[in-house]
């Protein structure tokens, strides 16, 4: 048996290599173990380049997924708009940022630099729809490339 949980609802549970290769229709291996990242590690991958030119990659963590979204630099690289999420966990700004705009506020650098976390806590039922929605959304187009955790 092995755990797991989903990033979406936050349900954890245990499988069995049998159920893996049932639900695959076939032979699968387990899944791959994504690596652990804390909040210092993940804040390395801000976008900086050094002064000889090499840039370092992009990520964000959103629903405690980190993501790579280096093809984004226009983005969220330096000096650009969304700059201040590049290395964070940022699902309390993304919901913010949808909620604004569904409220027809604008604001979003307030937002941005108010709210730049992947604390789910406080969440509204409507906010932790939001969330999974943004969930979805980077792993559809990302590449999925480790977990945040807070160490206690």
């Amino acid at each position: 048996l092995f755990e797991h949980t989903d990033s979406v609802t936050g349900t954890a549970g245990t499988r069995s290599k049998e159920d893996s290769t049932a639900a695959a229709g076939g032979s699968a291996a387990p899944p791959q173990l994504k690596p652990l990242y804390d909040a210092d590690q993940l804040s390395r991958y801000d976008g900086s380049c050094s002064d000889e030119g090499l840039c370092r990659s992009i990520y964000v963590a959103v629903g405690g997924d980190i993501f790579n979204v280096t093809k984004l630099r226009g983005i969220y690289g330096p000096g650009r708009p969304r700059s201040v999420m590049a290395g964070k966990g940022i699902t309390r700004s993304l919901v913010r940022l949808h909620m604004a705009k569904e409220q027809g506020h604008g604001g979003a650098d307030t937002v941005l630099q108010e709210a730049v976390s992947d604390d789910c806590t406080q969440f509204t039922d409507e906010e932790q729809n939001v969330a999974a929605e943004q969930s979805r959304y980077f792993h559809a187009n990302f590449p999925h490339v480790g977990r945040l955790v807070v160490w206690n």
